[in-house]
């Protein structure tokens, strides 16, 4: 017990970026059938790959409220008891703007809506192109490049088109799987930039 140094803040905060790339409607069979470079890098030592189950799986906003906030979406709560209450300011980009980690969202207005007022850099994915897939690919073009800037040490990414084209399209469809291979070939461009020793994805 005595030997035990104090935990400092210095010591909390470390050279690492976390990445965050959220794929809006990606399900388990567009890995396995149309992303071979997602695949193969959920299947690399070191990965780990778990189902996360998120409020309201049917609609975008409550699935991003839980995976950046760490709880039931407001939204879905009111929906069920009408206490739900907005707390952004305890989302993962609040607290990292607070650790000092310049937080970059590059996504639409639901992610720069709720948690725009904490980041450093913010990128409006639909002012990138004119169509989906241009969007998206564009969108983790804009990820890497601010992978460049060394103070920002959390990305978030939301890859919109994905949904878009599973609105529009089906699974089997020919447009449906050109846009999941170009966004698996785009994010494998992503993933090469990456220290995957430091930088967690």
């Amino acid at each position: 017990e005595g030997n035990t140094a104090p935990r400092t803040e210095s010591n909390a905060v470390t050279g690492n970026r976390l990445v965050l790339v959220i794929i809006d409607s990606l399900r388990r069979q567009d890995v396995d059938e149309l992303m071979p470079n997602l695949k193969a890098f959920a299947q690399r030592q070191g990965s780990t790959v778990f189902d996360v189950h998120t409020a309201g799986g049917n609609m975008t906003l409550p699935c991003i409220q839980t995976i950046l906030e760490g709880r039931e979406s407001p939204y879905a709560s009111a929906i069920h008891d009408f206490t739900g209450q907005r707390s952004s300011n305890n989302s993962l980009p609040a607290a990292a703007a607070r650790a000092g980690l310049h937080p970059a969202l590059i996504a639409d207005f639901i992610i720069l809506g709720l948690y725009g007022q904490y980041a450093t850099i913010t990128v409006n994915r639909p002012d990138l192109a004119p169509s989906e897939l241009g969007c998206d690919l564009a969108a983790i073009d804009k990820t890497i490049d601010v992978l460049s800037n060394k103070s920002v040490r959390l990305v978030v990414l939301h890859v919109v088109g994905t949904d878009a084209v599973s609105h529009r399209w089906h699974p089997g469809h020919p447009e449906y799987a050109r846009h999941f291979r170009g966004v698996d070939a785009k994010l494998s461009e992503l993933i090469e930039k990456l220290d995957l020793k430091n930088d967690h994805l």
